[in-house]
C-alpha cells in the first residue's frame, strides 16, 4: 500500500514538473512573438488614433475593429497576460525633445515576468522609437 502511495506521489511530482517545464518553454518560445505583436499593435493604435492607449481595454477594443487584428499571436489575452506595457508613456512628450528617444531611454514594452525584451527579433521599443522619430521628421 505504501509503495502505491509513494509511486502515485512520484508520478504526480513528475507530471507537475513536466507541466511547469512545458509552460516555461512555451513562454520562452512565444514571448518574442508576443512582444513584437504588442509593439506592432501599439504602433497601429498610434497611427490610427494619434495617441497612446490608456489601458489594455483600449487595445482590446481596438483589435476588435475591422482591419486592426493581431499578428503572430492567436489571442489578445496572450499579450495582456505576458507583456507589460507602460500606459503612462507619453509619445507626445518627445515632440519637443527628440534626443530623449535614445535607444535605452524608455522601455515601454517588456515581458511581464522578467522586464526584458530578450529574444524578440524586432524589439518593440526600438520599433516604437523609430516610428516616433519618423513622425517627428515628417512634421519638420
Amino acid at each position: 500500500m505504501r509503495s502505491i502511495l509513494l509511486l502515485t506521489l512520484v508520478v504526480a511530482l513528475i507530471l507537475g514538473f513536466i507541466r511547469e517545464l512545458n509552460r516555461r518553454l512555451n513562454d520562452v518560445i512565444m514571448n518574442p512573438y508576443r512582444l513584437q505583436a504588442a509593439g506592432d499593435l501599439l504602433i497601429d493604435y498610434m497611427e490610427s488614433r494619434n495617441c497612446w492607449p490608456t489601458n489594455w481595454a483600449d487595445l482590446k477594443q481596438f483589435t476588435e475593429t475591422p482591419g486592426h487584428g493581431l499578428q503572430g499571436v492567436r489571442e489578445f489575452h496572450e499579450i495582456e497576460q505576458n507583456v507589460r506595457v507602460d500606459f503612462s508613456f507619453d509619445p507626445m512628450s518627445f515632440s519637443t525633445a527628440p534626443n530623449s528617444l535614445d535607444e535605452d531611454s524608455h522601455l515601454t514594452v517588456v515581458v511581464a515576468n522578467n522586464g526584458t525584451t530578450h529574444g524578440a527579433t524586432r524589439d518593440p521599443n526600438t520599433a516604437i522609437r523609430d516610428y516616433l522619430i519618423g513622425k517627428l521628421k515628417a512634421a519638420d
